[in-house]
């Protein structure tokens, strides 16, 4: 009996015929570069929408007057988009990542620095306020000699009158 190779071009081609059999079923080469198209495109696509956001924020400052800030923006945004434009799977992935790892750090430093002074400055004194008036809108109160506090109630005539036209 001979002896089989155990190559990975037999592994591919083998006993299961051509090469070309698996591409009828599973394009592989074909659907990879699809993909890759496919993700450069929608990441031109996003860099294209960060730049017009970029852009409208410079305009902005220059209009506030702050034109080294608007300089600045201008800058960051003619960047991510050049490097998006050129290079949009590999490079424009780690810029989209750092910039998405700064953006989160300064998101959670902004939340800190704005919504505890706001808790400590508004929520706790009227905490502190409505738990000294501890006035009972309800009037609830627990009564010890009760059995129960259900009650029944009986169904005014005007459902009655309903139900009965009804049937």
């Amino acid at each position: 009996m001979p002896e089989q190779p155990t190559t990975i071009e037999h592994l591919r081609i083998g006993d299961r015929g051509r090469e070309g059999a698996s591409a009828v079923s599973w394009p592989y080469k074909q659907s990879f570069e699809d993909d890759r198209r496919r993700r450069a495109h929608a990441a031109r696509r996003e860099a294209l929408m960060q730049t017009l956001v970029g852009c409208l924020a410079a305009g902005c400052l220059m209009w506030l007057s702050h034109e080294i800030l608007a300089a600045v923006a201008l800058v960051i945004a003619a960047v991510n988009c050049l490097v998006a434009m050129c290079w949009p799977t590999t490079a424009w992935v780690r810029v989209k990542s750092g910039l998405t790892t700064i953006g989160r750090a300064a998101g959670v430093a902004i939340g800190w620095l704005a919504l505890l002074p706001l808790f400590v400055l508004f929520f706790v004194p009227f905490g502190l306020l409505f738990r000294r008036g501890a006035k009972d809108p309800m009037k609830r109160h627990f009564d010890a000699q009760a059995s129960t506090y259900w009650r029944q109630r009986q169904q005014p005539d005007e459902i009655l009158r309903r139900l009965r036209q009804q049937s």
